[in-house]
């Protein structure tokens, strides 16, 4: 994997935090599928798509910096630590219609669209707890 130092910095992270990370992204799930509104369950589905990159690059030693751009590069390391090209794609589907609706465009988030990116960052979140148990990170 090649890791772009203008967007990651090696930092060492002890299990707590990466407990909290992840913690947070199920937080941000949660709120996701309690909701009815559909752009409230879009927008936390995609927090906790982000926040679960977040915590994979913690478990490889490397935090994310804040940086024009660093959302599209969780998100294709995200894709690449769990070897699923799938989250590259609805990932960056989804971070394009977050940024169109938060720029201004005139963005519809339908019920039906809100909900499959619900279902699909909770198997993102399944896939990446796999991963943590595996790199032996306990959460």
């Amino acid at each position: 994997m090649g890791i772009n130092n203008v967007f990651f910095k090696k930092q060492v992270f002890d299990r707590a935090t990466i407990k909290k990370y992840f913690t947070k992204a199920k937080s941000n799930l949660r709120i996701a599928s309690a909701s009815n509104q559909p752009e409230v369950k879009f927008h936390f589905s995609y927090l906790a798509l982000i926040q679960i990159g977040i915590t994979l690059m913690a478990t490889i030693d490397y935090r994310v910096k804040s940086k024009d751009g660093h959302h599209v590069v969780i998100i294709e390391n995200l894709a690449e630590i769990l070897h699923d090209k799938d989250i590259d794609v609805m990932g960056n589907l989804m971070r394009r219609k977050r940024n169109s609706d938060i720029y201004g465009e005139t963005t519809n988030i339908t019920s039906k669209e809100s909900k499959e990116c619900q279902i699909f960052v909770d198997g993102v979140l399944k896939s990446a707890e796999e991963y943590i148990f595996k790199q032996k990170h306990l959460l």
